[in-house]
This record gives C-alpha cells, sequence and structure tokens, in this order.
C-alpha cells in the first residue's frame, strides 16, 4: 500500500483573504489591516489560531475547522484541486499556514488488471 502527502501552503496574504472572504457566513469578521504573524492556540478545548493584525492590539482567535473551511473555499475559488478522501490538519508557523492532506492508495487484489505506462 503506497501513501501520499499533499501540502499546500498559504501565505498570510492569502489566508486574510480566505478568511474574508468566507468568515463572515459563519460569524468571523476579520479587522482591516494585514496579518503579521499566526501562532497555534494550545490547551484550548477546540484547537484554535489566533492572528495578530496590523494596527490592532488584540489577536484574532479562529477556530481551525473554520480556518480550514476557509482554506478549502479558497482552493474552490482559485481552482486548486483538493482530494477528498484524505486526513487533513493543519500546520500553523509564524508566516504561513500550511493544509496538509494525507491519502493512502490501494492496489486491486489483482495486480494483474493494473496497467502502467511507461
Amino acid at each position: 500500500m503506497t501513501s501520499e502527502l499533499r501540502i499546500l501552503r498559504f501565505g498570510l496574504d492569502e489566508v486574510a483573504t480566505a478568511l474574508r472572504a468566507l468568515g463572515p457566513r459563519f460569524g468571523l469578521t476579520l479587522p482591516d489591516g494585514d496579518i503579521t504573524s499566526a501562532a497555534n492556540q494550545a490547551g484550548h478545548e477546540t484547537p484554535t489560531t489566533s492572528f495578530a493584525m496590523s494596527g490592532c492590539e488584540e489577536s484574532l482567535s479562529v477556530p481551525n475547522g473554520k480556518l480550514a473551511a476557509s482554506l478549502i473555499h479558497f482552493c474552490g475559488k482559485t481552482g486548486i484541486a483538493l482530494p477528498r478522501e484524505s486526513t487533513k490538519e493543519i500546520y500553523v508557523s509564524p508566516q504561513y499556514i500550511e493544509l496538509r492532506f494525507a491519502l493512502r492508495h490501494v492496489q486491486g487484489a489483482d495486480p494483474a488488471a493494473v496497467s502502467v505506462k511507461i
């Protein structure tokens, strides 16, 4: 059985665009300004990412599920194809956010039925 890992890395400007596009649907309003950094907030019941915004003293906290939904919506709007059947994770760095997709490929029971063009 083979496996595949796809990693999509989003700059903070793309994250801001994604959150501004989908955020109002679930009650999230992103303040004006740029996202200057991101941090994973550990110890919460729901995994959350906090964003520092230029011109704002307080950070903005976004549940990772809503962050992932915003990034997936962004991918759909920009034409980035995503796997449907996969395990999804968010990785938070101060300068970018990654969506990681893990897939397992299962070969059929009859290996002779598989053709490969070389």
